[in-house]
């Protein structure tokens, strides 16, 4: 579970991830990225149908990979049910750049405008089917759109 976590950092599989965690480490890694397609309608539908595809393969013979992963989905499912994570896209980079409220503008901007490229130069967001097809497109919208401001960004107040 720590390598999986450390991976977020990266946001790529570790080559040396013991093959029966790679899927949850995957699912994980998406619903690290999962805020970048906020807002999220229809996203409990969407995690329900994946708890339960988890649930039940996690008691098959794939192992402690797939159980990980249904323990992990399970935990987001409920902090989602519980609406803590529903806020619009807007306001979460508002709560990015309050996070890091130490950098000046100009380093701010440098830095996320990195982010945001490095994000967008990758062929896709998601690691998952389920992932892909639900967020890959505003994900990317949004990234976009939050790029533009960046570089719109002025640095005196």
């Amino acid at each position: 579970m720590y390598q999986m976590i450390l991976a977020t950092e990266t946001h790529r599989v570790p080559a040396d991830m013991d093959p029966s965690f790679v899927e949850a480490c995957k699912y994980l890694l998406d619903m690290d990225l999962g805020v970048l397609a906020r807002p999220w309608a229809g996203i409990l539908m969407h995690f329900s149908f994946c708890v339960a595809g988890v649930n039940t393969c996690g008691r098959g013979e794939e192992g402690a990979g797939l159980a990980t992963a249904c323990l992990v989905l399970c935990s987001f499912h409920t902090v989602l049910s519980c609406g803590l994570l529903l806020a619009e896209y807007n306001e979460y980079t508002k709560q990015i750049r309050q996070e890091y409220s130490f950098m000046s503008k100009e380093a701010f901007r440098d830095g996320r405008t990195r982010v945001m490229s490095h994000l967008l130069s990758k062929p896709q967001l998601y690691e998952t089917d389920l992932f892909r097809g639900a967020w890959e497109a505003r994900a990317r919208h949004n990234v976009e759109t939050e790029l533009r401001a960046l570089i719109r960004m002025p640095l005196v107040t």
